[in-house]
């Protein structure tokens, strides 16, 4: 949990003053597009035609007090950035140990963002836009609101805990994203693995979703509530994928739905609770309407084996299609589904209520 992540941009900074560290006392007059080191304490809102601060050096702290970064204009130009940590550079140089916290950044498309960023602490910040990392390693997002997403690409260790988030997910090893409220966003994770998505509130948007080439993924204990789908299994190929405990309601389309899949092994549904979906249907463009409570389907241009999908111990109740739909899966037993609206209840698994 002490792990911090890297958040780095494109853009260059404003050519404006060079700050250094002030005491941990004093506040410190800092103008838009300083580059900031040491210890920085803003003393003033900032608004800025272009990138908020720029921090290059290991081992900065900077606590807005309270107050706001806030871009000029209707607009966020691109490559401009809130909080900018790290630099591009051939030699792939990582700005190490940076601290973001206590304040408000708004009206940028990407609020902070890093590059060869590590171990980066972002606490206590609310983000009106997204947190981006690219190549970072060791994130720790936590007790922060960010309308946006926070978004890894090629991405090491990271830990998103206790937010309010518009999202989070992308391509990396290593990543921790439980106990955040997600809002009318996804969780998606892509080419990803060693994945734990844990104990979130998800309202709204297309919910949670395991793309292709993932390995090692648990999705466990989540809240999601008029998702699209509750938990969505949409990868071409997918490994050792655990869909466990979670309680999903009203989803508008299937409540766990595992589709366009062209390779599985080691995938395991267990102990959900799903209860009404599939009641305000969501066109899929490969299969049309899925308003199965837990649906299993493979791409139609493929004959995949699915006997490494095992189905054990769920809980369906009141779908607008079958109870369950999973046909040649391993059936571990313990399923029961009720008040589904197509008959036989449950397809390719045996069912009690």
């Amino acid at each position: 949990m002490g792990s911090l992540v890297r958040i780095v941009t494109a853009a260059a900074a404003l050519p404006l003053a060079l700050l250094t560290a002030a005491p941990a006392s004093a506040g410190t007059q800092i103008a838009c597009g300083a580059e900031v080191s040491g210890r920085v304490v803003l003393t003033q809102d900032l608004t800025c035609p272009g990138t908020g601060l720029v921090v290059t050096k290991p081992g900065t702290t900077v606590d807005l007090n309270g107050h706001t970064i806030r871009l000029t204009g209707e607009e966020s130009p691109q490559g401009t950035y809130g909080v900018q940590v790290g630099y591009w550079n051939d030699e792939s140089t990582a700005t190490t140990g940076v601290t973001l916290r206590n304040g408000r950044i708004e009206g940028y498309d990407t609020g902070v963002q890093g590059i060869f960023a590590e171990r980066l602490t972002v606490r206590g910040l609310t983000v009106q836009g997204s947190i981006s990392s690219y190549q970072g390693a060791d994130l720790l997002v936590q007790r922060s609101e960010v309308t946006g997403r926070v978004g890894l690409e090629q991405h090491g260790a990271a830990v998103i805990e206790g937010n309010r988030l518009g999202g989070a997910g992308g391509s990396a090893i290593g990543v921790v994203v439980r106990d955040n409220t997600v809002t009318d966003g996804r969780i998606r994770f892509d080419e990803s693995r060693d994945i734990r998505i844990t104990g979130n509130r998800v309202t709204g948007g297309p919910g949670i979703e395991v793309g292709s080439y993932n390995d090692d993924v648990l999705v466990q204990g989540n809240h999601v509530n008029a998702a699209v789908h509750g938990v969505s299994l949409d990868g071409v190929v997918l490994d050792g994928i655990v869909v466990r405990d979670n309680r999903i309601r009203n989803s508008r389309s299937a409540g766990i739905d595992a589709s366009h899949l062209q390779a599985v092994e080691d995938v395991l549904i267990e102990g959900n609770d799903v209860f009404r979906s599939g009641f305000r249907d969501v066109a899929d463009p490969y299969y049309g309407p899925s308003t199965d409570g837990i649906a299993v389907r493979t791409s139609p241009d493929h004959d995949v084996d699915l006997s490494g999908i095992v189905l054990r111990g769920n809980r369906v109740r009141s779908s607008a299609g079958h109870g369950i739909y999973a046909t040649r899966v391993t059936d571990g037993g313990g399923n029961r589904a009720q008040d589904a609206r197509l008959k036989p209840t449950c397809v390719g698994v045996a069912c009690g209520k």
